[in-house]
Order: C-alpha cells, then sequence, then structure tokens
C-alpha cells in the first residue's frame, strides 16, 4: 500500500513510513509508475490508503 498525506507520498516499513519518490516512466504510448523509497523515515497519522493500482489510475490519466 501506498500513502498520502499533505501531497507527499510514503511507503509503509515496520512502525513507521518511508517517503516515497514517484516518477511516470513513458515508453512508446504507454506510462507506467515507479515508485522508491528514500530511506527518509517519519511517522504520519491520517494519511490517505492507496493500492498501486489506484493511485496509478489517479495520477495516470
Amino acid at each position: 500500500m501506498i500513502y498520502e498525506k499533505d501531497n507527499l507520498y510514503y511507503l509503509k516499513k515496520g512502525n513507521g513510513y518511508e517517503l516515497a519518490n514517484i516518477d511516470i516512466k513513458v515508453r512508446g504510448k504507454r506510462k507506467t509508475l515507479v515508485i522508491t523509497g528514500t530511506n527518509i523515515f517519519e511517522q504520519i497519522e491520517n494519511a490517505k490508503e492507496y493500492s498501486y493500482k489506484e493511485l496509478e489510475k489517479e495520477l495516470i490519466k
């Protein structure tokens, strides 16, 4: 799952959340969402939860 709070995206790691980099790669006509961790951890509350597919639909229109 991917979490969003204040227009920042996070990956859940143990009891904390890792700030995520989100890139959209374009190959021909196809766009792909690429999510990587940054090794920056934070504690967040009340974040919106997305599955990969939900976030991909939201960001790639």
